[in-house]
């Protein structure tokens, strides 16, 4: 009966101390970290079907990897259509480059024989003048002949003018006039196939950024449009904690500092990367010992690179950490 009596106080002081440490640690001020991150959105640049899709939500995928591929058939057509339209002006511009000294020489061959036509009916018309205005003078034909023959000196004499003007062209034309005009036709082609290539390219849409795939918009089968976004992707190299920390301590907090919290039974070091500058009613899921019933701040923290929390998951961080 003794023994009890001894036993019984050395219970109940081991039942006081336990409720202590538990009172403390219920006591203990911390905050909730929600795990938030970059969302990378992956746009299509083109239009048309999507004929293949690789992904799936929760999958992760590594920046290049193809999300999907949209028909690219109507362009790789249009494509060979440019590429024969470029051997045919290749074809041209070197028969230009071989013929382009023979055809120089036969234009300028022709503007001059142009010219010596129009130099010798000239000198004829400046004669039949010189003639019909001595005749003229001396009455044996009236002034409408004279005046005929005057009109035909001067339409030989701008004849002449005109052949000249020809020749002096010709003569001038760069011998590869027409070798330039091809290659300039080669080199609009060459751009087009460029561009055309390009676009082909566009049709195998690919990850923006490594993480995990939070949404597929579009499918195998499903028609998209320039701009309209396949799939988002959440980046798992830029992660934070979101924090909702009370406006009156928020001078405890600074832009760089480091932050401990714990996640998986393991302890992490962050850096404070945003501090909200408008406070707001501490949102339900947040709310603590420390913050409930406060106006708090937004804050961010940065999560390392070891650290394998995904996003929407939570993280615990003692208040006294960030003090």
């Amino acid at each position: 009966m003794s023994k009890v009596k001894h036993i019984a106080p050395v219970i109940l002081l081991l039942g006081i101390i336990s409720g202590l440490v538990y009172y403390n640690f219920a006591r203990e001020e911390t905050f909730i970290g929600l795990v938030e991150t970059v969302v990378v959105t992956n746009p299509s640049e083109v239009s048309g079907k999507i004929t293949q899709s690789y992904i799936s939500l929760g999958q992760e995928v590594k920046a290049g990897d193809v999300i999907a591929v949209i028909d690219s058939s109507d362009l790789e057509y249009a494509l060979e259509q440019l590429e024969l339209n470029l051997q045919k002006a290749r074809v041209l511009n070197a028969d230009a480059v071989t013929g382009e000294g023979s055809r120089a020489q036969s234009s300028i061959a022709a503007a001059r024989a142009a010219y010596n036509g129009a130099s010798a009916t000239a000198t004829k018309m400046e004669q039949d003048y010189a003639k019909a205005l001595a005749l003229y003078q001396s009455g044996a034909i009236p002034e409408s002949s004279l005046d005929a023959a005057k009109l035909a000196r001067d339409t030989a004499a701008s004849s002449l003018q005109a052949a000249a003007a020809q020749l002096q062209l010709a003569g001038n034309s760069s011998a590869g006039s027409l070798s330039e005009s091809s290659g300039i036709e080669i080199l609009l082609l060459e751009s087009k196939i460029a561009q055309q290539k390009d676009m082909i390219e566009k049709c195998t849409i690919r990850a923006n950024a490594d993480g995990i795939v939070i949404s597929r918009n579009y499918g195998a089968g499903d028609f998209v449009a320039p701009g309209y976004n396949v799939s988002d992707i959440a980046s798992v190299s830029e992660r934070y904690l979101v924090i909702y920390y009370p406006k009156e301590k928020i001078s405890d907090v600074v832009y760089g500092m480091e932050v401990s919290f714990v996640y998986d039974n393991s302890e992490y070091t962050g850096t404070v990367c945003f501090i909200d500058v408008k406070p707001q009613y501490t949102p339900v899921d947040f709310q603590t010992q420390a913050n409930k019933n406060k106006e708090s701040l937004k804050i961010k923290v940065n999560i390392p690179q070891d650290c394998e929390m995904k996003p929407g998951e939570i993280a615990i961080l003692p208040a006294k950490t960030f003090k």
